[in-house]
């Protein structure tokens, strides 16, 4: 929220207050009690407006202890394919990942993204049907993370829906391929005559 933002909520609290205030000296009726009722109306819409402001509160990750850097890495089937120092695509991915975490653990990010310790990558093998990076950049970014790192083929689906919400996510973004994406070749409609 800007500081301008946060200047209109002030005098918006304000003048909660001043309303409250008015109300319960001038329009309740006395008795025990009205501070309290006073203050708890008050907070209900202080409350109310943050909700309307939706304020969002840097947090820095190092503040609370917390990395700053997450590698994600393409388990999608694609990644089983021959890649181009012998093993396959995965092989490679993995040493990269290994080497990026540096004992933290790897989001395996494809139709959903789920974490795993660097040193039981070796066991795993890709498999699932999609590739898609946002579900998994939003998942960093909601963690507190602000940079990633992305290990993949090169081959994500979602590739303009995540540069349309990079910004948004507020995440500096390192992409790393393996090896070149398999080419993509297929018809998206065809025109015969009848």
């Amino acid at each position: 929220m800007s500081a301008a933002s946060w200047i209109l909520f002030a005098i918006c609290a304000l003048a909660a207050l001043a309303f409250v205030g008015y109300l319960y000296r001038r329009r309740e009726t006395p008795g025990k009690g009205r501070p309290l009722l006073a203050g708890l109306r008050v907070s209900a819409l202080v409350l109310l407006l943050l909700l309307l402001f939706d304020p969002r509160l840097p947090a820095g990750p190092a503040s609370r202890g917390q990395r700053t850097t997450q590698v994600l890495l393409d388990g999608s089937l694609s990644m089983l394919l021959p890649g181009g120092s012998g093993g396959t695509r995965w092989d490679a991915a993995v040493r990269a990942a290994a080497d990026a975490a540096d004992g933290s653990s790897v989001l395996l990010f494809g139709t959903t993204p789920r974490p795993v310790a660097p040193d039981s990558l070796a066991a795993l093998k890709p498999g699932m049907a999609a590739s898609r990076l946002l579900p998994a950049l939003q998942a960093a970014s909601e963690a507190g993370v602000r940079r990633v790192t992305v290990i993949t083929d090169g081959g994500l689906e979602d590739a303009p829906q995540v540069a349309g919400w990079l910004p948004r996510l507020g995440l500096e973004l390192d992409l790393r391929t393996v090896d070149d994406a398999a080419a993509n070749r297929a018809l998206t409609e065809v025109d015969a005559p009848a």
